[in-house]
């Protein structure tokens, strides 16, 4: 193995420990989705924010389904008035992304 290939690897191993350190973070909610929407990564850190466990939400459901209507009522007419523009509902925002087909 050259220099550079030993370097590589270190590279490798420090990025991997350093995205690891970042996911099992309790200090910050890290959820992501499928292009369906339904939850594929829910953190320590969400499950101590939010109180579900991961194995409760990832491939099971969508991060609309653990708010509060009410609450998400107020962000929609909050954020409507902030951006000057009617927003119907923010969990429409969180798939309203474009995706491959």
């Amino acid at each position: 193995m050259d220099g550079i290939e030993i370097q590589r690897r270190a590279t490798l191993l420090k990025t991997g420990a350093l995205q690891n350190a970042i996911l099992t973070s309790a200090n910050f909610s890290i959820i992501a989705t499928d292009e369906k929407g339904i939850i594929q990564l829910f953190n320590v850190g969400a499950e101590r924010m939010l109180g579900y466990l991961a194995a409760e939400v990832v491939n099971k459901i969508n991060p609309s389904d653990i708010h509060d209507p009410e609450e998400v009522e107020a962000r929609a007419q909050a954020l409507s008035l902030e951006l000057a523009t009617t927003i119907t509902s923010v969990s429409r925002l969180w798939h309203s992304r474009p995706h491959a087909e």
